[in-house]
């Protein structure tokens, strides 16, 4: 059995379980949720030369999101917090242009689907903190899949426009972003496109591609508000 108590710099699944930012506090509230059966994600990444396996339970990226994980640094998260992810996001963002890599992956009907990208990101989370909080795709924990965010553009004003588009909650539709419902993606480098491209698990930086991201068949039971 999991509980959640929030000592990291982002704290997006303890948000989603409506838990309080102070650690004690979230303890003490966690004695009054209930477990749940969920099935948590996977995601196998390159490492050197092996692949290493993580679990996670809400938040997976691959592309500029594990890039915005890999510059932050560990002194700028202790003074910003969560807000150090948006100052570098808007630091890079005055950079150019981010590398595409392939993304293929299995639609709700079963379809296999591809198309090249700079950023997938994988969702579970319902509540979002900060200055996130009016964002809305419809993905939770309890539907057992992901919410996949489709970046085909490596064009920085569309990256803009869409973070833009969420955090107001007005979701207006932004070019070349989609949003699509899978259980399994897989991310592979485009021909003669040598950049390091990294992965992501809940805000730990992973290894790089290829990378495959899936749904967990066994169950582990996280305490959750009823």
């Amino acid at each position: 059995m999991l509980g959640v108590v929030p000592l990291g710099s982002g704290n997006l699944l303890a948000t989603d379980l409506h838990l309080p930012s102070d650690p004690l506090a979230a303890a003490k509230k966690l004695l009054q949720y209930k477990p749940r059966e969920i099935q948590p994600g996977v995601i196998v990444s390159q490492f050197g030369a092996k692949s290493q396996t993580r679990y996670f339970v809400v938040a997976a990226g691959v592309g500029s999101d594990a890039e915005l994980m890999y510059r932050t640094a560990v002194e700028a998260k202790e003074r910003y917090g969560r807000n150090a992810y948006f100052l570098e996001m808007f630091r890079m963002a005055l950079h150019g242009k981010y590398p595409m890599f392939q993304v293929e992956w299995e639609d709700e009907q079963g379809h296999r689907c591809k198309d090249e990208v700079t950023l997938v990101m994988a969702i579970r989370a319902r509540k979002f903190p900060g200055l996130l909080r009016f964002v809305n795709l419809g993905s939770e924990i309890a539907r057992n899949d992901y919410r996949l965010l489709l970046f085909r553009t490596d064009k920085v004003r569309r990256f803009l426009s869409y973070f833009a588009s969420v955090a107001t909650g007005m979701n207006w539709k932004v070019r070349d972003i989609d949003l699509v419902f899978s259980k399994w993606f897989r991310c592979s480098a485009l021909p003669g496109n040598g950049s390091r491209i990294y992965s992501q698990g809940d805000g730990e930086l992973l290894g790089m591609l290829p990378v495959e991201v899936s749904i967990e068949p066994k169950t582990v039971k996280l305490l959750m508000p009823e």
